[in-house]
């Protein structure tokens, strides 16, 4: 155990990230930079480090458009999921499952002609099948 904290504590330090007195988490200035927004993390300009945006699962049956309250979405039924644009959310991710064992079909589409992974249309056939996209602030990408 000590030398999993101990390791840990190395990465913090070195990565630029560590904990103040109080035992909260840190960034220094130089790393302040590179957190990205829409990434749950934030810096504060004295280098607090804030972890936001838990994970929320939605059970989704019918047409919808996600947004910035979705994260993880269980689809069922012949439903169509379209993702909000990717155009000033960079690093966003929305996972993506068809639940049902039925023979239907959920389909995922974009708005403004955007594109997942060069396609306008992904369509999740099978039971458990999972489309994980994140935002590259044009398009969508599956990773």
């Amino acid at each position: 155990m000590k030398k999993i904290i101990f390791m840990l504590s190395v990465f913090m330090c070195c990565s630029g990230f560590g904990w103040n007195s109080g035992g909260a988490p840190v960034a220094t200035a130089t790393r302040a930079g590179k957190v990205k927004p829409g990434t749950g993390l934030s810096v504060a300009s004295d280098g607090t480090l804030t972890v936001t945006g838990a994970s929320s699962v939605s059970a989704i049956s019918s047409d919808i458009t996600i947004g910035s309250s979705h994260s993880v979405v269980t689809v069922s039924g012949n439903t169509t999921i379209t993702l909000p644009t990717a155009v000033g959310i960079e690093g966003k991710q929305y996972i993506i499952i068809k639940t049902d064992s039925a023979t239907t079909q959920a389909t995922v589409v974009t708005t403004s002609s955007q594109t997942i992974n060069g396609m306008l249309t992904v369509y999740l056939n099978t039971q458990y099948e999972v489309l994980r996209v994140l935002s590259d602030n044009s398009n969508w990408l599956i990773y």
